[in-house]
């Protein structure tokens, strides 16, 4: 990533209010989350960086045209939205991690993503920025009917991946607004697509709004 988008780089981290608590520039993308040992962050993440997210991403993240979005793509692809967002998820500090333990053991060992987590794909206008927004809901889908959410939402360059995970056997539906826009590949996909997508996010404001579409959800039949 670092050399896709050369020169300084600005980083804005906000809370949940939207409120600005550090603000720093750096020549590099070098921002560490300290939640991982350097074994395995030098070891089977960096494969999944180098053997997987690379080669399947960096035509994405600048914005070639015409590229094919194969299951093999698909199947990379997830691999390095998982690995992220269970990073993001080890970061937060007043929230118990949604992953349990074994989840992410079961990853390191065999690459296995639980079978509670979907993904989504999206293209993004703006030239070099990079947004990543997370959050936790406890929505409800009746008055008895509680459930836990785990959201990411990462974007870099002209690629977006969102990735929901739900403690529930229901199939929920997010609120409506970004079906032509969000293409699912976790673990359901759509054969046959090419890259970009016909249609994308424009905006940063439209990335907020995509990022927060799962805060009322619907049971789907």
């Amino acid at each position: 990533m670092n050399s896709l988008f050369p020169g300084k780089k600005r980083f804005t981290n906000m809370d949940e209010k939207g409120e600005i608590f550090a603000e720093w520039t750096s020549n590099k993308l070098d921002s560490k989350a300290k939640v991982v040992c350097e074994a395995c962050n030098n070891g089977w993440m960096s494969e999944i960086d180098g053997q997987h997210a690379k080669p399947a991403l960096l035509d994405l993240i600048s914005g070639k045209l015409d590229i094919p979005v194969t299951q093999s793509r698909a199947a990379s692809i997830a691999l390095f939205c998982f690995k992220t967002a269970s990073v993001f998820d080890l970061i937060g500090k007043n929230q118990k991690p949604f992953f349990a333990i074994a989840d992410r053991y079961a990853f390191r060992k065999s690459l296995t993503i639980p079978s509670n987590v979907n993904m989504w794909m999206a293209g993004f206008v703006p030239i070099g920025k990079g947004n990543v927004h997370t959050g936790y809901f406890a929505g409800s889908t009746s008055p008895v009917n509680r459930i836990r959410m785990y959201l990411c939402t990462y974007a870099v360059g002209h690629f977006v991946f969102q990735l929901v995970a739900a403690r529930t056997s229901q199939r929920l539906e997010p609120m409506p607004g970004f079906e032509c826009v969000a293409l699912p590949f976790w673990p359901r996909f759509e054969s046959g697509v090419v890259w970009p997508l016909p249609f994308a996010l424009k905006t940063v404001q439209d990335f907020d709004s995509f990022s927060m579409r799962w805060k009322t959800v619907s049971v789907s039949e």
